[in-house]
């Protein structure tokens, strides 16, 4: 259940200033951290808050949420979509992929009464005899679902929500495209200061792909031979 739920206790926050504050810890304790061991150049060059680029953090949580959600699409699929270098954001998605559900500590499971009620539109579509109608059930059963979230809410509570909701359109839609020339600036202090062991590009990163490709490799050749005794 929602109350009890590791989306209740460690993913739903208060508001964004609660999660300013968070990043603000999280980039302070990773320079402590790691001060020590970088070189004066990159310790010149760490990003503040404001400078950390989310961008592919951003795009690989979204390929988890698909698999999470069950959409099937494709690495390719998932990059053709997007207007960069291809190859190059599949292997950084890729190789982000693990570090991103190790970092939420593969808390995947975010509690949504539209996908069950979706579960049950694929339940009728594939045992039903209402198979062939059962699409046009769908907008009168959300109308339902949504009527019954409200229920029992105060004026004074779908207030505030309405006005949470209004307030997060208009973040996004208010969001300024970022100046090339900041962009380029924050590009390169990035490429000064990144962590070697995250940088998709970097030789040890190579090194721990090899490891798990290898791995996984020795995974299969011992489930074939299982399956064959």
């Amino acid at each position: 259940m929602f109350p009890t739920s590791t989306q209740r206790k460690y993913w739903t926050f208060s508001g964004e200033t609660e999660i300013q504050q968070l990043r603000k810890e999280a980039n302070e304790r990773f320079i402590k951290k790691h001060m020590g061991k970088m070189s004066n150049e990159a310790q010149q060059n760490i990003l503040n808050p404001e400078e950390e680029n989310l961008a592919t953090a951003l795009l690989t949580c979204l390929y988890v949420a698909c698999k999470v959600e069950e959409v099937n699409i494709h690495i390719d699929n998932f990059v053709r979509i997007l207007e960069a270098d291809h190859k190059k954001l599949t292997n950084v998605i890729l190789t982000f992929e693990l570090l991103v559900l190790q970092k939420l500590h593969y808390h995947l499971i975010v509690h949504n009464p539209y996908r069950s009620l979706e579960g049950l539109f694929i339940d009728l579509k594939t045992r039903s005899e209402l198979k062939e109608s059962a699409e046009r059930l769908r907008k009168e059963a959300e109308n339902y679902l949504t009527s019954v979230l409200l229920k029992g809410a105060s004026p004074e509570e779908l207030k505030k929500t309405v006005y949470q909701i209004k307030r997060i359109k208009y973040l996004v839609k208010s969001q300024e495209p970022l100046d090339n020339e900041l962009v380029g600036r924050i590009r390169k202090k990035l490429d000064k200061c990144r962590n070697r062991e995250n940088d998709p590009n970097s030789e040890e990163t190579g090194v721990l792909r090899y490891h798990f490709a290898t791995r996984g490799n020795k995974l299969e050749e011992r489930e074939s031979i299982v399956t064959k005794m």
